[in-house]
C-alpha cells in the first residue's frame, strides 16, 4: 500500500528489525530471523499525516475532521501526526491526502520478525572459555585505539573524572536495554550515567516507548548497546569499542512481537537529538523509503547540534536497498567476516560507507550472560557509532561530517583498490581513526595464504608520514601496546628506509600456525621516532585440500554427439582461486591422455567443460580425472567414467 502525497506519490515499506542472528560454535542458539512482515503489514486503523508547514493548528484540526480522521497524537517530526481513521486505510489516505492542509499521508507500519528465544547463552565472565571472545575488537584495532583515547582513564577509573564535554551520548532505538547490566558501569556505583555508569537514565526515562519485555526479540537492544559500550577492564563479559560512552536507549521494538511502529521509531530519532545524543545507532531499517521516518532524519541532521545517524545496510545478502541506511546523511554500514570478506548475510550498494564486523561478534544479552551470533548488520553497525563517539570525545568541535570522512578515509581498503560496493572504504580502523596525524600513516596491509605449518607468507603495506619513514614492524595476532612494545622487523619494498612514502614487505615463516585466519598488524615510525597507527590484515593458514563434487561426464555418442560435457563443483574454505587440471584417458590406461586443460578459476561453484573427441579416438570407456591446487597448492583429486559409442 502506497502512502498519498500530493502531488505525486510515495513508496513504502515495511520496518523490519535488521537481525540474522543464527547459532554460532554452539554457543548459544540464537534467533534465527526471517522476514515475516508483508508489504501491507501496518497498524490497523492508523495514519501519519504531514501537515502543510503554514497550516495553523484549527486548520489541521478541521482537516482531520473533514476526512473522518482523529488526531491521537503530534509527532516530534516536524508538521507530522499520528492520526486514527475508521475508513479502510486506502481510502482513509486518499481523503486525508486530499485535504489541502495535508501534504502527505502514509500508514503507520510495522515490522516483525521470527525469532526464536535464545536457549543457550555462555556465561558472561572472561575466565569462562566456552564463551566468544571479541575477535571484532582486534579485527578494527580498537585495543590500540585505546590508548590513544581515552588513555587519561585506561583502565577505566569513574566517568565523573571525564570531562563533561567529552562525555558523548550514542542513542540506541532498539527493543529496551537491561540497564541493570553489570557491564553497563564503567567504575561508577551505579548503572546511571550520573554516577559514573553508562545509562542516560533520565534521557531514557523521558521517552515514552515501551516497557521492558522477555520476549524472543527481547536480547537485541542489550546485545547493540553492549558493542557500544559494555565497560573495558573490569574482568567481566565484552567491551565496547567506546566503553567510555554514555548511552541512551529508547525502547521503540516490542521483545514480545518484535515490532515497531515507523510514528515511534522517528520520535525516537528526534527525541534523541534533543537530549543530546551525537551519535544514533539504528541496528534496524525499512525495505523502502518511509516519509516519516526521512523527515525525522532531514530534521535532526539539520539542526544546530545535528548528530551523525549510523545505520545498518540489511541482512539480504544482496544489493537491495535498506532504509534509512540508503538515506542521504546516513553511514550505511555493512558488515565483514572474520578474514575481512563481506558476511553473508550483508547487503552492499552504492550507499555502503564502510563496513565492519558482523559475523559471529560477541557481546552481552542480559546480566551474565552472552552470545555470538551468526551474521548481522545490526553487530556491525554498533561498532561504527562507537567509533563515531569516540572521535567525537577525543575532539568535541568535531561536526558529523568530519567525523565520517576520518571514519571513511582511515578505514582498511578491502576489495577492489579505493571505494567500492561491497566493502565501501573498507572496513573500519580504530587505531588509525584516533591515532589520525601522530606519527606515519600504514594502509592497504596485505598478507598472501600461508600453507599451515610450513611455508611463507608475504605481508606488504604503504608507510606514508609527514617526514622519512625509518622502521617498521608487524605483530601476529596481537596488537602492539605502546611505543615500547616490540614485533618482526619489516623492510622497505626497496631495502632502504629513506622516504616519506614507503613500501613495506616481508616474509613471514609459517612455522606453527594452526590453521584457520590469523591477523597481522603493521606500524611505521618517522624520523621523530613516533610510531603511528596500525593497519591490520588477515592471513590465513590452510591446511585444508579443496574439495570436488558433483562430478559427472556425459556419454558421447560418436559422430552425432559433439562431446562430453564435464561438470563438477569446486570449493575451498579460504582461497580464492583454485588451480584445476582436467584430464580425459583411456579407462584402465592412465598413460593414455587423450586431452588435457588446465585453468586458474574462482571456486564458485559449479565448472563446465566439453571434450571433442578427435577421429582417432576409439569408441569405449574413459575416465575423467580432476584435480584441484588451492593458492598454497594443498591438492585433491577426483575421477569418473563415461562411455563413448
Amino acid at each position: 500500500m502506497n502512502p498519498i502525497r500530493r502531488p505525486r506519490p510515495r513508496a513504502l515499506g515495511a520496518l523490519l528489525l535488521c537481525v540474522c542472528l543464527v547459532a554460532s560454535g554452539g554457543i548459544a542458539a540464537l534467533p534465527a530471523a526471517s522476514i515475516a512482515s508483508p508489504a501491507g503489514d501496518v497498524v490497523a486503523g492508523q495514519a501519519i499525516v504531514h501537515f502543510v508547514a503554514t497550516a495553523t493548528q484549527s486548520a489541521r484540526a478541521a482537516a482531520l475532521r473533514a476526512a473522518g480522521a482523529q488526531a491521537i497524537r503530534p509527532l516530534l517530526v516536524r508538521d507530522h501526526a499520528l492520526v486514527s481513521v475508521h475508513a479502510s486505510l486506502p481510502a482513509a489516505l486518499e481523503r486525508l491526502a486530499a485535504q489541502p492542509t495535508i501534504e502527505s499521508a502514509e500508514p503507520n507500519r510495522l515490522a516483525r520478525v521470527q525469532l526464536e528465544q535464545p536457549s543457550d547463552p555462555c556465561t558472561a565472565t572472561v575466565a569462562n572459555p566456552p564463551c566468544p571472545s571479541g575477535w571484532h575488537l582486534a579485527a578494527i584495532a580498537a585495543q590500540s585505539s585505546w590508548a590513544r583515547y581515552p588513555a587519561v582513564y585506561y583502565p577505566p577509573a569513574s566517568k565523573l573524572a571525564i570531562p563533561s564535554a567529552q562525555r558523548v551520548a550514542v542513542a540506541v532505538p532498539d527493543t529496551a536495554v537491561q540497564r541493570t547490566n553489570a557491564d553497563f558501569r564503567n567504575g561508577g556505583s551505579s548503572e546511571d550515567a550520573a554516577l559514573g555508569g553508562q545509562i542516560d537514565v533520565a534521557g531514557m526515562n523521558g521517552f515514552a516507548g515501551l516497557p521492558p519485555t522477555s520476549g524472543p526479540a527481547a536480547y537485541h537492544g542489550t546485545y547493540v548497546a553492549g558493542l557500544v559500550a559494555a565497560s573495558a577492564n573490569n574482568g567481566y563479559a565484552s567491551a565496547g569499542v567506546a566503553y567510555h560512552a554514555d548511552l541512551l536507549p529508547l525502547a521503540v521494538v516490542n521483545g514480545d512481537t518484535g515490532a515497531a511502529e515507523t510514528a515511534k521509531l522517528a520520535d525516537a530519532i528526534v527525541y534523541a537529538q534533543q537530549r543530546g545524543a551525537r551519535v544514533i545507532n539504528l541496528s534496524l531499517g525499512l525495505l523502502a523509503p518511509d516519509g516519516t521516518v526521512e523527515a525525522a532524519i532531514r530534521q535532526v541532521t539539520t539542526s544546530a547540534n545535528p548528530p551523525l545517524v549510523v545505520a545498518a545496510a540489511g541482512n539480504y545478502g544482496n544489493d537491495q536497498p535498506f532504509y534509512p541506511a540508503w538515506f542521504d546523511n546516513v553511514v550505511a554500514v555493512g558488515g565483514t567476516d572474520a578474514m575481512d570478506r563481506k558476511a553473508p548475510c550483508s547487503n552492499y550498494g552504492a550507499k555502503i560507507s564502510v563496513v565492519a564486523p558482523a559475523k559471529g561478534v560477541a557481546s552481552i544479552t542480559s546480566d551474565g550472560f552472552m552470545v555470538a551470533p551468526d551474521c548481522g548488520t545490526s553487530a556491525a553497525t554498533p561498532q561504527v557509532s562507537a567509533l563515531a563517539a569516540a572521535l567525537f570525545a577525543q575532539n568535541p568541535s568535531r561536526t558529523p561530517a568530519q567525523v565520517r570522512a576520518i571514519i571513511e578515509q582511515t578505514a582498511d581498503d578491502l576489495g577492489t583498490p579505493g571505494r567500492d560496493d561491497v566493502f565501501g572504504h573498507g572496513r573500519i580502523n580504530a587505531d588509525r581513526a584516533l591515532g589520525l596525524g601522530a606519527g606515519p600513516q600504514t594502509s592497504r596491509a596485505t598478507a598472501a595464504p600461508v600453507r599451515a605449518g610450513g611455508g611463507a607468507s608475504t605481508v606488504a603495506a604503504i608507510a606514508t608520514g609527514a617526514s622519512a619513514i625509518r622502521q617498521a614492524e608487524m605483530f601476529l595476532d596481537r596488537q602492539p601496546s605502546g611505543p615500547a612494545d616490540r614485533g618482526f622487523p619489516v623492510g622497505a619494498a626497496d631495502g632502504i628506509f629513506d622516504s616519506t612514502y614507503e613500501a613495506l614487505q616481508t616474509n613471514f615463516s609459517a612455522g606453527s600456525l594452526t590453521v584457520g585466519p590469523h591477523r597481522v598488524y603493521v606500524r611505521a615510525m618517522d624520523s621523530s621516532n613516533q610510531w603511528g597507527p596500525v593497519a591490520s590484515a588477515v592471513m590465513y593458514a590452510d591446511g585444508i585440500a579443496p574439495t570436488i563434487s558433483a562430478l559427472q561426464a556425459t556419454n558421447v555418442v560418436r559422430p552425432l554427439d559433439g562431446g562430453s560435457t564435464i561438470t563438477f563443483t569446486a570449493l575451498d574454505d579460504y582461497s580464492s582461486t583454485i588451480n584445476y587440471d582436467v584430464e580425459v584417458m583411456l579407462a584402465g590406461q592412465p598413460g593414455l591422455r587423450v586431452f588435457r586443460i588446465e585453468r586458474v578459476v574462482a571456486p564458485v561453484g559449479v565448472q563446465r567443460i566439453t571434450w571433442t573427441p578427435r577421429a582417432i579416438e576409439a569408441p569405449g570407456s574413459y575416465t575423467v580425472r580432476i584435480t584441484l591446487r588451492d593458492q598454497v597448492s594443498n591438492t585433491t583429486a577426483a575421477s569418473t567414467t563415461f562411455v563413448m559409442v
